[in-house]
């Protein structure tokens, strides 16, 4: 939810910056140091590559079993 809580309160600045969200400790799993490691450095190979995605990443989760979600679907405008 943090991520959300930035956009919102940055909100319509000139020079808003990117914000990528994660989901972590999902069904109570432990948030390691690792895992924040491993979102700062994907956000910024996203920042360098300018692939900029709206997609929200589940860092320390089996993907395959949720496969493809794209919140953009649900929340319009980034």
């Amino acid at each position: 939810m943090l991520s959300y809580e930035l956009k919102a309160a940055l909100y319509g600045l000139e020079n808003c910056p990117f914000i990528k969200g994660f989901i972590v400790g999902l069904g109570g799993r432990d948030i390691t140091d690792q895992h924040i490691i491993k979102g700062v450095y994907k956000a910024i190979e996203e920042s360098e590559i300018g692939i900029i995605s709206h997609k929200t990443d589940f860092i320390g989760l089996r993907l395959e079993e949720l496969g493809d979600y794209d919140e953009s679907e649900y929340f319009k405008g980034g």
